[in-house]
């Protein structure tokens, strides 16, 4: 499991990322959605975007990088 902080803008992973759970909180006040990435430095394709509280169980490829919006 790799935790990416909300805010932090692009963040590489330095490992292959297969599934995507988006735990933060959300509900009132900030809502932080995750997009994953293909390629790192948030380039290639766009794998998906995560709102609070939902999950990707299977990416169509291994995701590289993350960009967490809030």
């Amino acid at each position: 499991m790799r935790s990416f902080p909300a805010g932090a803008g692009c963040v590489n992973s330095p490992l292959a990322l297969r599934s995507v759970a988006n735990t933060f909180p959300g509900g009132v006040g900030v809502q932080a959605t995750a997009h994953v990435y293909a390629g790192s430095g948030c380039g290639g394709r766009l794998l998906a975007v995560v709102r609070p509280g939902d999950r990707v169980p299977v990416l169509s490829a291994p995701g590289t990088s993350v960009l967490l919006t809030v």
